[in-house]
């Protein structure tokens, strides 16, 4: 019986990790491994997709905790032996939260967005190299473009500028970096940005902005970062930052 295709996807308990990982599931017969920081609530979206018939199981993943990610990689390894797709979707949005300073924000921010994010990449990467076809996807912004920024006619150009811009700047440097690392062996790494998404995060936002801005829904906001996991070997995409309505300047 042929070993079915692995991913991960962080911050799969709700909004468009989830998303992610019932089309992975569901439309591409995938094993998820849904990463959560509750394990309770990874569970029950791997319960609810296993209902199905559809292959899943959830690891406790905190993205600031070393221990989860140790643990969450052995889970993996001993369980499958390898990995064949990592979506680094899992972030925080501290600047939202006006009761912590400045200081507090950025550091906040940075410790789960970039810094977690690379630590369990870095994890991941033997897993990840023992795969036929090694994807990597970041989960981005537009907001993070150096290309974008200074561009009036984008959206989001009214709101303040915040450590989450600063986080996915430093995200698409680990999209780069991470697609030349597994340039080697065939693997390929992709930065994309979701868009405006309708979610748990952004509901501080508020219902007017959400709604003036075109939010989509978690399974629209889904779509590109599914293109980019299931890539064909040999497609030769990598090192890319996009979104579904196409290539985003770096």
């Amino acid at each position: 019986m042929e070993s079915p295709t692995v991913a991960l996807i962080t911050g799969a308990n709700g909004g468009i990790g989830r998303a992610v990982a019932e089309i992975l599931a569901a439309d591409h017969h995938y094993y998820v491994v849904i990463g959560s920081r509750s394990l309770a609530a990874g569970q029950y979206v791997a319960e609810s997709l296993k209902c199905r018939g559809l292959l899943a199981s959830a690891v406790q993943l905190d993205l600031t905790v070393d221990a989860d990610i140790l643990a969450a990689a052995a889970y993996i390894s001993e369980t499958f032996g390898k990995l064949d797709v990592l979506v680094n979707n899992a972030a925080v949005h501290f600047d939202m939260t006006y009761s912590l300073s400045v200081r507090e924000q950025w550091t906040s921010t940075f410790a789960t967005n970039v810094v977690g994010t690379a630590v369990l990449t870095d994890k991941l990467l033997s897993l990840l190299r023992k795969s036929e076809f090694p994807r990597i996807v970041f989960v981005s912004s537009t907001k993070g473009s150096m290309g974008a920024a200074l561009d009036t006619t984008l959206a989001f150009q009214d709101l303040a500028f915040n450590p989450d811009d600063a986080s996915k700047a430093a995200i698409n440097m680990l999209t780069v970096g991470y697609a030349k690392v597994l340039k080697d062996v065939g693997g390929v790494a992709n930065a994309v940005c979701p868009g405006l998404v309708d979610t748990k995060m952004t509901a501080s936002m508020g219902e007017e902005i959400l709604a003036s801005h075109g939010a989509a829904s978690p399974k629209l906001g889904a779509r590109r970062i599914v293109e980019m996991a299931t890539l064909e070997k040999g497609s030769g995409v990598s090192a890319t930052f996009s979104s579904r309505n196409g290539t985003i300047p770096w």
